[in-house]
């Protein structure tokens, strides 16, 4: 076994870094082996390893390689997501249709005064909104009661 010259402030270094427990002991070579091997791999960590199969075929030092791998690539993967109707960089949403557009071509509604938004419409038709958007409400309520009066806009159909 060959023997090396080892600084004062280099020991001290690695006895810091290798964190032995009171009366643990611990030789020199076994603090260096524990600080090159890095932080252990805390036990529930371990448990999910082992139960995921990780840890049996792979060593701590190949798996922590492997991770920081699956980590640089993270950001790549993202943003090969595809949800459809959903863009990752930019969603657009539609805006609400113009009340008081409808409320204009409604002949009983285009009289009365303050009508220029749906939870406004509805409140003085006397339709309960609740936590639902108004405009959906609307819908069902025109649908069902005033099968007469134009039908309230939809997001999706309706243009600036």
């Amino acid at each position: 076994m060959q023997h090396f010259p080892i600084d004062d402030d280099l020991v001290q270094m690695v006895w810091r870094l290798a964190k032995p427990q009171p009366f643990e002991q611990l030789t020199f070579s076994d603090a260096l082996r524990r600080v090159l091997a890095g932080p252990p791999i805390s036990k529930t960590d371990r448990q999910l390893l082992v139960s995921t199969g990780l840890l049996a075929e792979l060593d701590e030092l190949e798996l922590s390689e492997r991770l920081l791998k699956e980590l640089e690539d993270l950001p790549e993967a993202i943003g090969r997501l595809e949800i459809p109707g959903w863009d990752i960089r930019r969603r657009e949403r539609k805006p609400s249709p113009d009340a008081s557009a409808w409320v204009a071509s409604v002949p009983d509604l285009a009289g009365v005064p303050g009508l220029k938004a749906w939870r406004a419409v509805c409140t003085h038709l006397g339709v309960e909104v609740g936590g639902d958007s108004a405009r959906r409400r609307l819908q069902t309520w025109v649908a069902a009661n005033r099968p007469e009066w134009p039908v309230v806009p939809d997001a999706k159909s309706w243009r600036l």
